[in-house]
């Protein structure tokens, strides 16, 4: 019996948490918090590339077609404007009161970080997720959204490395901006707005975090 895709798609998704907390436990540990921080994510990425690769195989354009964001006009331009909003809010909060702290080498890092990440993330947690589940709004948005939510905890409980804000803006923040990211896809039936409200929020959070962590 070939796999489920819908299965294989929640599985992953409910496996992954455990996988970067096992990878950044250890990744910290023997590179230190910095350099296991980001060694974490890079698996993080590798895990959620690799199974997109698997749902992509021999379906053309699969992928291809969750970027074409198609013509903005009358509602949808509000949708795509909406996804937006958490990028005012974390310029004010995490981005002006540390960017005077970048360098060129730190700035080089925020930038690369914060593409990929938020490229991975929106490709795995709302394209896929749109793919699968776009008849399924429980799935699709509800219970993607906790799990996009909950693979962050295993961020928060790295060794070395504080978030400002704590728990609930760590967790809480990622899973409100997740389930608005989510909604907002699956009225546009793309995830090219919210590909770059992500990349934006990622560049100003990560400012904040590299520069409160010595990165």
């Amino acid at each position: 019996m070939a796999p489920n895709p819908k299965s294989i798609l929640l599985g992953s998704s409910i496996l992954l948490p455990a996988f970067t907390l096992a990878a950044f436990q250890l990744t910290t540990r023997l590179l230190g918090p910095q350099r296991g921080y980001l060694t974490g994510l890079v698996l993080y990425w590798a895990y959620a590339l690799a199974v997109a690769a698997w749902f992509a195989r021999g379906r053309e354009g699969y992928l291809r077609e969750l970027l074409k964001p198609g013509a903005l006009t009358g509602p949808r331009v509000l949708w795509s404007a909406s996804c937006f909003i958490p990028v005012y809010v974390v310029f004010f909060i995490a981005f002006l009161p540390n960017v005077a702290s970048l360098g060129a080498r730190l700035s080089f890092l925020v930038v690369a970080t914060a593409a990929a990440n938020a490229s991975v993330e929106e490709l795995y947690w709302r394209g896929l997720y749109l793919r699968e589940f776009g008849d399924n709004a429980l799935i699709g948005l509800w219970i993607a959204t906790a799990l996009f939510g909950g693979w962050h905890v295993s961020l928060y409980l790295i060794e070395g490395i504080t978030f400002r804000g704590g728990f609930g803006a760590l967790v809480g923040g990622a899973a409100a901006m997740g389930l608005l990211w989510s909604y907002v896809s699956r009225r546009l039936g793309n995830v090219a707005a919210t590909t770059l409200a992500h990349v934006l929020v990622n560049a100003f959070t990560f400012t904040q975090l590299y520069v409160d962590n010595g990165f």
